[in-house]
């Protein structure tokens, strides 16, 4: 006999409770009808019409990219670049800051406000080799303007990283945001070996494909764009969004939560 399975998520029943708070509530903030009628940003020339080579000039045309899709002006921010310390030394050799046992992480980007209420951007140089890292990275930077420096919410609530990935995946940035969470490398060479990791983000894939999914489906939007996905991002968004579309109950809630103004965002 063959038994019919149950799509499942990849979340807990708290995370899928709390999901179903949070993207609502980024909605209503930022305004449900401009973000329910954005599309999702793919890594093509269809959104990014650059010719993308590694330089400084990448960032600037992201970060111009991601404010206008953010509603952010791109006056007030500072782009400022800095170099992590690692080295190629040829050969394939790095000298990085990795501990004596070759582990090394490191932040793609950082933010910053200062007293005047200028903000500032920092971006990893390494960073601009990778296109789809370099916009998730910009992405969840000015998440931070939109979060923080908009005074939307306290810098000390102890979701405010969480809810920017979601204000990342909210506004069409889902695709960059699921496929460079976590980027791993390994290398060798000589007798030298270690690894090095880049988070642009805090959420885990299993959150960001059920976080994902719950928007395309809110959206009514045909995930056509699934091959733009990463082997490893990809069972995420697909069993969430097949068992969304099989719990659609799951919708109406969000929906629900949508409408239901809370005091403020991030309050419990």
């Amino acid at each position: 006999m063959f038994w019919r399975s149950h799509p499942k998520p990849t979340v807990t029943e708290t995370d899928q409770a709390w999901l179903l708070e949070a993207v609502p509530d980024l909605l209503r903030v930022f305004g449900s009808d401009r973000l329910m009628a954005l599309p999702t940003c793919t890594p093509n020339t269809k959104y990014f019409a650059h010719d993308f080579n590694g330089s400084e000039s990448d960032a600037e045309f992201v970060l111009n990219h991601v404010c206008q899709t953010m509603d952010t002006p791109r006056s007030g921010i500072d782009l400022v670049f800095f170099d992590d310390g690692s080295k190629e030394l040829g050969g394939g050799l790095q000298l990085t800051t990795a501990d004596h046992k070759g582990r090394s992480r490191r932040a793609a980007g950082t933010y910053l406000e200062d007293p005047a209420g200028r903000y500032k951007i920092t971006i990893d140089t390494k960073t601009l080799r990778n296109v789809q890292g370099l916009i998730s990275a910009m992405a969840h930077e000015v998440a931070h303007v939109k979060l923080l420096g908009e005074r939307r919410l306290d810098p000390e609530d102890p979701n405010h990283e969480y809810y920017t990935d979601l204000t990342v995946i909210v506004h069409g940035y889902g695709i960059f945001q699921g496929n460079t969470a976590f980027t791993y490398n390994q290398w060798q060479c000589e007798g030298h070996q270690g690894w090095s990791s880049v988070r642009t983000g805090y959420l885990p894939l299993e959150v960001i494909g059920f976080a994902f999914a719950l928007l395309t489906v809110m959206k009514r939007e045909e995930p056509v764009w699934t091959r733009y996905l990463s082997p490893s991002f990809t069972p995420y968004f697909q069993k969430n969004h097949a068992f969304i579309l099989a719990n659609m109950t799951i919708v109406d809630e969000a929906f629900r939560n949508m409408t239901e103004e809370p005091p403020e965002l991030g309050s419990d």
